[in-house]
């Protein structure tokens, strides 16, 4: 059905339109000669005028040029313009009536009408939308509510006593953002990140042997594939010829860059001697993490939140990698103290980004704390931790709470928002479009479907579209729709935002409870799915759906850190009653208060973690994990080998 009416729409178009133009310019002919002979004048003039411009502006393009497609375009375009200009002489009479004083009073009565109905609707909606926008924020100001990025943002601190000041902090952002977190440019190509630390050697690609060890799937890491690759000063590739022979090609890895030894030691020892490049900027770092604060020149008044430079997260995490690596070498090689003080250090690079209000920042200290976890984790199972030393990584885990950081990082974001939303409503860039798209998206939809039949037109006439095209003022089209939307549709979509952060993803985090709501956060990802179809679009609705973080997603990351750090924290107490009593409890209960001041709830459902010894004389310590569902504690791998934490249990094995 569709097809038949493009095609009838388009044989009207080129067909019948073009013949009744032509008939009715034919039935029109001037009677004088001198009529005819301007005519004539004036159609060759315009179409010779047309042509040219059409050749110096690129749009006709013609191989083969020759005089004779000169003159032949030429009277093309002549007979193209006498018609149009026929044509146009044929309504000289409905031009007069139409310039009549009775048709120029209707036409202007029209416009008046037209215009007072159209600043009638861009005043009403823009009362509506600021009003309600107001009334919202002036209820939930009143109940304590913060709505202004600024108010979240850390409290200033003296240089000296700010971690993220030390001079080999300040290398990981000082070459892209100033000291007031705004943008340099160029560049600053002087400037070593001393913190963006690689474990790849420049022309030696990782294989799948060097790998790190994971706790969750109970595995340990082996350090010879990474001696092996540290060790080795000859890459040979076989490089193939025109002529079908091959050569074999020769590289010399440089051997300044990772230290190495003439003869191998052990595996740890080799490990660690390459990471020694590393020793003076750890060393640095562990002296700026003495820093009793930490507060990075973040631009929080920034008007566009969205451009908001964190060159450091990225360099935080790399050095978090190395750090990982190097504490397990240590642990291997029997060196506890020093791998102690390295977790400790990848600790405290988490805690150096808590007081940003950012759901990615929220997202990198997780990361680095998981990535802590697995040489204590190590230490655990091969029973290298001293009671002194578990006394401490107790100490520092206890510290650790996602779930209120969480919270922090989500009214973050909503304010984030917020002030996006009110950059677009002054700058209007092309998500403004999304707005008009939301007043009837099914008007796109059927553009969408018909676009297909468009390529399926003869080649002149996608030509002379793609023509059209390339002679429309674009830019101007493009800033005249941005600038459609009242402004009364932004606050609405403030006030659409807001409510989703207070009425649903708020409610995720009970902070007091020690508790993810699971049930609350599945829930508000349905509800994202079942309003983001297009039956359900409106301009006063439409960013929430272009803006909003994955918060759901981040809801079961931040469950699975903080049910690893309770887990490690237990473990941790676990290990030191075994030093003590020469076996692990028959409960967990059996740690309070001498080894725990509390048993940490699961997160998920807010019920005890689950907990048993093993014939072995270790012992399995789980969580029910997302699908909230006791699976006997097994762990759900994908078909590639890699965790599935949205299936299966949480599982923490000794």
């Amino acid at each position: 059905m569709v097809q038949l009416v493009v095609g009838f729409l388009f044989n009207f178009i080129l067909v019948l339109i073009p013949s009744y133009v032509f008939i009715r310019a034919w039935r029109n002919l001037p009677a004088s000669r001198k009529a005819r002979f301007w005519l004539g004048v004036s159609s060759v003039t315009l179409g010779t005028l047309w042509y040219s411009l059409l050749m110096s502006r690129g749009i006709l393009d013609i191989q083969d040029y020759s005089p004779t497609i000169f003159w032949t375009w030429i009277l093309v375009w002549s007979v193209i313009f006498s018609i149009g200009l026929l044509y146009l002489f044929s309504l000289r009479h409905f031009f007069r009536s139409l310039f009549s004083w009775r048709i120029l009073k209707r036409c202007l009565l029209t416009f008046v009408l037209l215009a007072a109905l159209i600043a009638t609707f861009y005043a009403e909606e823009n009362w509506r939308g600021k009003r309600a926008w107001e009334n919202y924020r002036r209820e939930w100001e009143a109940n304590g509510e913060k709505f202004d990025l600024i108010s979240f943002a850390p409290p200033l601190v003296p240089d000296e006593q700010n971690f993220a000041m030390a001079p080999v902090v300040v290398s990981s952002y000082a070459a892209v953002m100033d000291a007031a977190g705004h943008p340099i440019r160029p560049i600053k190509t002087n400037i070593v990140n001393r913190l963006m630390m690689e474990l790849q050697r420049t022309n030696l690609y990782f294989t799948t042997n060097e790998t790190i060890g994971s706790w969750q799937k109970a595995k340990l890491t082996n350090l010879k594939p990474w001696q092996d690759y540290y060790r080795k000063t000859i890459v040979t590739n076989i490089c193939y010829w025109k002529s079908g022979t091959n050569k074999l090609d020769i590289i010399h890895l440089d051997t300044s860059e990772f230290p190495i030894t003439i003869q191998p030691q052990s595996p740890a020892a080799d490990v660690l001697l390459a990471l020694s490049r590393y020793d003076k900027a750890i060393e640095e770092l562990r002296q700026a993490g003495q820093r009793p604060f930490s507060r990075f020149p973040l631009n929080y008044q920034t008007e566009y939140p969205a451009e908001m430079l964190l060159p450091h997260l990225a360099a935080l995490k790399r050095c978090g990698v190395v750090l990982q690596l190097r504490a397990i070498a240590e642990m291997q090689a029997g060196q506890t103290e020093q791998a102690l003080a390295d977790v400790k250090l990848m600790l405290r690079l988490a805690e150096s980004i808590r007081s940003e209000p950012m759901l990615i920042s929220h997202l990198v200290r997780m990361a680095l704390v998981n990535l802590a976890i697995q040489p204590v984790w190590e230490g655990l199972v091969e029973h290298r931790w001293s009671d002194a030393q578990l006394k401490e990584l107790n100490q520092e885990l206890q510290k650790l709470d996602f779930i209120s950081g969480l919270q922090f990082s989500l009214n973050g974001e909503q304010a984030a928002e917020l002030k996006n939303i009110e950059h677009m409503r002054k700058h209007r860039d092309e998500i403004s479009l999304c707005l008009l798209f939301a007043v009837y998206p099914e008007i796109f939809k059927t553009l969408d479907k018909m676009d297909g039949y468009f390529s399926n037109l003869p080649m002149s006439v996608n030509k002379f579209l793609d023509s059209l095209g390339r002679w429309l003022p674009n830019d101007l089209i493009r800033r005249t729709l941005q600038s459609l939307p009242p402004d009364g549709w932004y606050e609405q979509n403030k006030v659409a935002i807001a409510k989703i952060f207070q009425e649903k993803l708020f409610q995720i985090v009970s902070p007091d409870k020690h508790l993810i709501s699971r049930q609350v956060a599945v829930e508000s990802a349905a509800f994202f799915e079942r309003n983001r179809t297009m039956l359900n679009l409106n301009p006063q609705n439409v960013l929430i759906y272009m803006l909003l973080p994955a918060v759901t997603t981040a809801a079961e990351r931040t469950a699975v850190a903080q049910n690893s750090v309770d887990m490690a924290n237990l473990a941790c107490a676990l290990e030191r009653y075994r030093l003590l009593h020469g076996e692990y409890p028959e409960t967990l209960g059996a740690l309070m208060p001498q080894f725990i001041e509390k048993i940490p709830p699961d997160v998920v459902d807010g019920q005890p973690l689950h907990y048993r010894r093993t014939n072995d004389g270790r012992f399995l310590l789980y969580s029910v994990g997302w699908n909230g569902k006791d699976d006997g504690g097994v762990v759900e791998l994908n078909e590639y080998g890699s965790l599935r934490p949205d299936l299966g249990d949480w599982v923490w094995k000794n």
